[in-house]
């Protein structure tokens, strides 16, 4: 059984004390013109000291399953390692075949596939459209050549004509 509260005592206040303490305190030291952050918001990637520097960075690139086996490639720029945060794009597909998985190889990382997000809408010859939007963290050597294939789920010789957009930062040395 828990024990009764005491109305006469005035409850406490625990930690909260200390931590306005210390936001007025990091408030007060802070240069004028410096960095400025609420409580629970990050800050944007251009206004925090990293080491090494980071620049964000993406790129797009479109692709088609007619060269499989071979994939098409996109080089990565050679400033510095790039560390990808978020894959999206879209796939138009014929034959009414959707795209199964799209392949994204290269640049010293190991294989990741994306299985587009099925927005599939197929009009009467068979032409559809579906989309992907994937949270990714995979790391790419600076110079690097990266590779993308689309696969389509039933019959290989089904033409998928997809976009892709990678998005993330470099890391420069």
């Amino acid at each position: 059984m828990r024990p009764a509260l005491d109305d006469a005592r005035a409850p406490s206040l625990g930690p909260v004390p200390a931590v306005l303490l210390v936001a007025v305190a990091l408030s007060a030291c802070a240069p004028s013109g410096g960095v400025q952050s609420a409580f629970g918001s990050p800050l944007p990637l251009s206004a925090v000291a990293h080491d090494p520097p980071v620049t964000p960075y993406q790129f797009g690139k479109e692709f088609n399953n007619q060269s499989n086996p071979t994939p098409q490639t996109f080089q990565m720029p050679g400033s510095g390692d790039f560390v990808a945060q978020f894959v999206s794009g879209y796939c138009n597909t014929t034959g009414g075949v959707p795209v199964g998985s799209i392949l994204i190889t290269g640049g010293g990382a190991p294989a990741h596939y994306f299985a587009p997000n099925y927005v599939r809408e197929f009009d009467q010859n068979g032409v559809g459209t579906e989309t992907f939007t994937h949270a990714a963290t995979f790391y790419v050597n600076a110079g690097a050549q990266l590779q993308f294939q689309a696969y389509p789920t039933t019959t290989p010789a089904a033409l998928a004509t997809c976009v892709i957009s990678v998005s993330g930062y470099l890391v420069t040395p």
